[in-house]
């Protein structure tokens, strides 16, 4: 039995079809690749939770991104991974 391999292209395609699947294996082969790009290489578990943040907001904003290929796809990635976050607004927080 052969297992057939999809390119990236073709998942990046299948995925602005609104295929769930396919983004989910498309952001998947790109976590490790992320994760070396923005390594800070001080804290893996601070590093690997950022990473799963931008991938989840990949997920969100897909319909955003505007690329054909993995390598504009990384890009993109590191985009959303250097946004700075919004600040947490602990004046109404009651403890």
């Amino acid at each position: 039995m052969s297992q057939s391999v999809v390119s990236t292209e073709q998942l990046i395609k299948s995925a602005r079809n609104g295929d769930r699947t396919a983004l989910g294996a498309l952001l998947e082969q790109c976590r490790g690749k992320l994760l070396n790009a923005t390594s800070s290489g001080q804290d893996q578990t601070v590093d690997t939770d950022a990473v799963m943040a931008t991938l989840n907001q990949a997920q969100r904003e897909f319909s955003n991104f505007s690329g054909t290929t993995e390598s504009q796809l990384l890009e993109w990635l590191q985009k959303l991974a250097n946004r700075p976050t919004p600040a947490i607004d602990d004046s109404a927080a009651t403890l």
